[in-house]
């Protein structure tokens, strides 16, 4: 029996983990007890430049995600950033325009998933911070996702370590893109 082996060139590979409906990249300095088995992860610089740009819809709320790779959040580091009651932000006409982030859930909600950074600590909650869209238009109709929309901005925030407390670090991100159109299979 023969058996024939496909080598894909590296430049192939790197065009399929960046996104094509825009651009967007996470930054920090944190550090994660317990990270994974070998050890914490030290206060350090942290990055990862977005493979996936997105966003779900569920009643009057959206959901940014900003992954590190075009896979399950539960297999790679990602950030999410939910927005409540979306009737409060379409109004909004002047550009750019902040929103508070916290716990409070009257605030823009934001955590850090570090599933593959920190398997064993993955998620950081941000405690304090703000975002600053430059760009915020957003379908009123779910099934208009992904005509007409776009999304960029900058988010700078504090996180927190597992017991919720602790300040485990800052962090950064910047985000330019267009959501993709719902899919039919896609959950509404």
């Amino acid at each position: 029996m023969r058996f024939s082996v496909l080598i894909m060139p590296l430049i192939g590979l790197a065009a399929c983990s960046s996104p094509e409906n825009g651009e967007g990249f996470v930054e920090g300095r944190f550090s994660v007890e317990e990270c994974r088995p070998s050890g914490n992860f030290e206060k350090q610089d942290f990055r990862f430049d977005a493979g996936y740009l997105g966003t779900k819809r569920f009643l009057d709320t959206l959901t940014l995600s900003i992954l590190e790779n075009a896979v399950e959040l539960e297999e790679t580091d990602g950030l999410l950033i939910r927005l409540g009651e979306l009737d409060k932000f379409w109004p909004i006409q002047e550009r750019p325009f902040t929103r508070s982030i916290s716990r409070d859930p009257e605030d823009v909600n934001v955590s850090l998933s570090l599933f593959e950074t920190c398997p064993d600590r993955p998620t950081l909650v941000v405690v304090e911070g703000q975002i600053e869209f430059t760009e915020f238009a957003v379908a009123q109709d779910p099934e208009d996702t992904g005509i007409e929309e776009v999304l960029a901005g900058t988010l700078t925030a504090t996180v927190v370590a597992a017991d919720g407390k602790t300040i485990a670090g800052t962090i950064r991100s910047e985000f330019n893109y267009r959501p993709e159109r719902l899919s039919i299979t896609e959950p509404r």
